[in-house]
């Protein structure tokens, strides 16, 4: 048997960084819900117009809810700090 002592900080961080990113992820979307849609949206994302801060607002929390830390990434760390071996219980 090998030594374990790390094994419940780690599993700490990785419970805590999930609760942060969870966090995060929930002040975009309230940020995002506050954004109003620019009537010329459609004329800023084709290039005729230059966007406004709203939009672009809008284009890069939109992106990062999809992308920077998805869901799957926040499940992933959860499911490792819950981490137990056939045999074994997560401390």
């Amino acid at each position: 048997m090998t030594d374990s002592s790390w094994d419940p900080a780690v599993r700490g961080v990785l419970g805590a960084t999930a609760r942060a990113l969870k966090s995060i992820r929930g002040q975009w979307q309230e940020a995002l819900a506050l954004l109003p849609v620019s009537p010329d949206e459609d004329a800023m994302l084709e290039g005729l117009l230059p966007p406004d801060f709203a939009t672009e607002a809008r284009g890069l929390l939109e992106c990062l809810l999809d992308s920077a830390i998805s869901l799957g990434v926040i499940e992933s760390l959860e499911r490792t700090a819950r981490y137990a071996a056939a045999g074994e219980e997560a401390s």
